[in-house]
């Protein structure tokens, strides 16, 4: 099948977009972006309601949630997979994208593959506790859901992952083999996709895959779960085969670099959770020492699809991660995703 855009555009874009490394700024400019961040979202500026989702093989309607940006449309819309109870304990406000995207025009629909089935949060840990053919398959049921809404321009859509699986599902739904499986001919198709930390340390033993359309990867140099180094790897050898795929490294940053540090300290079940050199149990910093950490592994796949073996992985797993939100590296971030939104999803 063809790319959404030739060979000659994708090899000429650089290996590496724009991540700005983040200026001082005055500590009122850093307490106005928390507050900015924990606002929540309000009617009068976004219409947010409970849909329920079709599965995509219509064996059941799975609950998520859709924004709408105030204004009229038809609006550009982003499909955001975010796997909030792998995040945090229960309280923590919504995530940024919720209200920010809105705020920049994009309608956007919310997508806890894990929160959705009801899985606890140990699931998370679990490669294999989602497959990726139940995560990209809620991608595109996300796509097909936006497509039948006639305020959403169907041909401007995009696909945004966060961590835990979902980044990675986010870079493998841009395949021609889960646009073969998930898009039956003449069906919409996303124009674009961005993947928030993925997990990047994937090697195909089969022909590489395929990218269709532009993605786009933010990752953090010191992120201890999802090595920077392995993805701007991943970029390089997926570019070679033609694919428009660029990186954006934040120096210094660690895992949940995108997210506003709260002022408010939210309790976790280990008081031994804290980040080196830390001094009170809160959201971040954060280290956990109970989280399966597989950094040191290489996944080895000869379709999208398979299942991880987890005798594969046994030796090389281990324990404990750190986490660092950080208000500087964020703010750049989101304008970083705001500048390629408007660049692949623009009019």
């Amino acid at each position: 099948m063809s790319k959404s855009s030739s060979n000659t555009a994708a090899n000429s874009a650089p290996l590496y977009f724009r991540a700005g490394a983040p200026a001082a700024r005055m500590l009122a400019v850093l307490m106005l972006l928390r507050s900015i961040a924990l606002v929540p979202v309000t009617a009068a500026e976004t219409a947010c309601s409970e849909v329920a989702l079709e599965r995509p093989d219509h064996s059941a309607h799975l609950p998520v949630e859709l924004c709408i940006p105030a204004g009229n449309g038809p609006f550009a819309a982003v499909v955001d997979l975010r796997p909030r109870i792998c995040e945090g304990p229960i309280g923590i406000p919504p995530s940024w994208e919720q209200s920010t995207l809105p705020a920049w025009g994009y309608a956007v629909l919310v997508i806890d593959s894990f929160a959705m089935r009801r899985l606890a949060p140990g699931a998370c840990d679990d490669l294999n506790s989602l497959t990726t053919r139940q995560m990209v398959g809620d991608a595109y049921a996300g796509l097909e859901f936006l497509t039948r809404d006639s305020r959403i321009d169907r041909k401007r859509v995009a696909l945004l992952g966060f961590v835990s699986g979902l980044a990675t599902a986010t870079l493998l739904a841009d395949t021609a083999e889960a646009r073969e499986v998930f898009a039956p001919k003449d069906a919409a198709l996303f124009r674009a996709f961005f993947a928030f930390s993925p997990y990047c340390n994937l090697e195909f033993t089969g022909a590489p895959p395929r990218l269709y359309a532009p993605a786009r990867i933010f990752v953090g140099e010191k992120d201890d779960l999802e090595p920077a180094s392995r993805c701007v790897d991943l970029v390089g050898f997926l570019k070679a085969g033609g694919a428009d795929l660029q990186v954006a490294v934040y120096p210094d940053a660690e895992a949940g670099f995108d997210t506003i540090p709260p002022d408010t300290n939210y309790p976790l079940p280990d008081r031994t959770a804290l980040h080196p050199g830390g001094t009170t149990v809160s959201t971040h910093p954060q280290y956990s020492p109970w989280t399966r950490n597989f950094a040191n592994c290489t996944i080895r796949l000869k379709s999208i699809f398979d299942i991880v073996d987890a005798g594969e992985v046994a030796g090389c797993a281990r324990r404990g991660a750190h986490a660092q939100g950080n208000a500087e590296t964020a703010d750049q971030a989101r304008r970083d995703l705001k500048a390629q939104l408007e660049l692949l999803v623009g009019e």
